[in-house]
């Protein structure tokens, strides 16, 4: 009978000691270097709005675009549209997080979208839409600390059944109001009509400071509270001189299309050298927001296959963090190792490796702060490559360390610097099956 156990295979059945009975190889030289990472699908993951820079990774920027449907569907005006006037026009938003020095001051620009934003489409990080010239609002935004901002969120802190938001209120251009408002009925009565309508609205950051170092916070666009609100008046039918006023809401619904915008910068920086040299460093870097990912590579382990017919019970690569992480940014909580599919005849597409498929708490690559260390098991993807290698089918001596991985995780914003090609052990524990 077998055991099927994930967290009792290989050396974890064995008593203790058991490792020493097998053959260890911790002396493979691994090559790392920074590359450019593709640009990554983003429409309705996270919702980042901001900007950071610092010496290791230039300027990374992140845009919000989204579009809105009505909360109220087959609307209409009861009189014609002039007989109405726009009081007000409010975009409400929930910033929950930051990542960064929230403390700088950053002003955020509303753009009118002059373009459609296909409901059903997937953007990636670098689309590109039509902007209005000139904004339609902005506000500028600072916080003492991640204490005032979640105040931001709930209005009452110390009561978690307390629901109502405050959030960040832009006040918009009434002409922006009257566009809406004068086009319901004529032009719109439902949402499927309102998304072609109107576009939607680009939320742009930009620090007066050209030296900030700057935040990116994540926004929740689908609470109750986020939206358009348009308050507009009209006349009492039988008492002129009596005003009726009314409010009119757009809503984030979970379909409607949202995606970041990306803008990364590298001039001057660590990174850039890094990307130029294209050789294995003394450090690597790995980026969300579709930045920089590290290749990895192990073209010694080509020896160790044509050497050894190896049954290997344990394999871990182990990477490091580097003290030059740039102040104040965390490192990410989690990072993935990906490998390619058949990169020999010129295919790049990376997927997971056999350890995350078989089980995802084996595989790691979860930050851990005491040590300073990413630790991911690669025992069956090792085995892949001999298994491929003998049967002389294309493989790949390597993999490449993400910070993102869109199905898993969606959008992240952590920047992360690591010790490069000579701080990076791998450790094989293995049976030569041949003897």
């Amino acid at each position: 009978m077998s055991c099927k156990k994930d967290r009792l295979i290989g050396s974890e059945i064995q008593p203790d000691g058991y490792l020493d009975a097998l053959t260890l190889v911790d002396t493979l030289s691994v090559e790392a270097k920074t590359i450019l990472s593709d640009p990554q699908r983003s429409t309705r993951l996270q919702n980042f709005v901001g900007q950071v820079q610092n010496e290791s990774f230039g300027t990374a920027k992140a845009s919000l675009y989204l579009n809105f449907s009505l909360s109220t569907e087959n609307i209409f005006l009861e009189f014609p549209s002039s007989e109405y006037t726009v009081e007000d026009l409010t975009l409400t938003m929930f910033p929950m997080n930051a990542y960064g020095d929230l403390s700088d001051s950053l002003t955020l620009s509303v753009y009118q979208i002059e373009e459609p934003m296909v409901i059903d489409s997937s953007y990636k990080s670098n689309a590109e839409f039509k902007l209005d010239d000139l904004p339609v609002g902005a506000k500028t935004i600072g916080f003492a600390s991640d204490e005032e901002l979640a105040a931001l969120y709930v209005l009452d802190p110390e009561d978690s059944t307390d629901v109502a938001y405050e959030g960040l209120q832009f006040s918009l251009s009434k002409d922006l109001g009257s566009y809406l408002l004068h086009g319901i009925g004529s032009s719109y009565s439902t949402s499927s009509d309102f998304v072609e309508f109107f576009g939607g609205l680009a939320i742009v950051p930009s620090y007066a400071d050209a030296a900030a170092d700057g935040a990116l916070y994540n926004f929740d666009v689908m609470s109750a509270s986020t939206g358009l609100t348009l308050t507009y008046s009209y006349p009492f039918p039988d008492d002129p001189d009596s005003t009726i006023y009314q409010t009119l809401v757009y809503r984030v619904a979970a379909s409607n299309t949202r995606f970041n915008k990306f803008d990364l910068d590298y001039s001057g920086s660590e990174v850039e050298a890094a990307i130029a040299a294209k050789t294995q460093s003394e450090k690597v870097y790995v980026q969300g927001m579709s930045g920089v990912k590290t290749s990895v590579e192990i073209p010694y382990f080509q020896h160790f296959i044509d050497k050894t017919d190896a049954a290997i019970s344990m394999a871990e690569l182990v990477f490091q963090t580097d003290d030059s992480q740039p102040e104040g940014l965390d490192f990410a909580t989690r990072l993935f190792l990906l490998d390619y599919e058949i990169p020999t005849l010129g295919d790049t597409i990376e997927s997971l490796t056999l350890d995350y498929a078989y089980n995802e708490t084996r595989y790691g690559g979860v930050y851990d702060a005491a040590t300073g260390t990413y630790t991911f098991d690669v025992t069956r993807q090792l085995q892949k490559i001999i298994e491929l290698a003998q049967n002389d089918e294309p493989y790949y001596l390597g993999f490449t360390l993400n910070a993102q991985v869109p199905l898993l995780n969606g959008n992240v914003r952590a920047q992360n610097v690591l010790k490069g090609s000579d701080n990076i052990a791998l450790k094989i524990y293995y049976t030569d099956i041949s003897e």
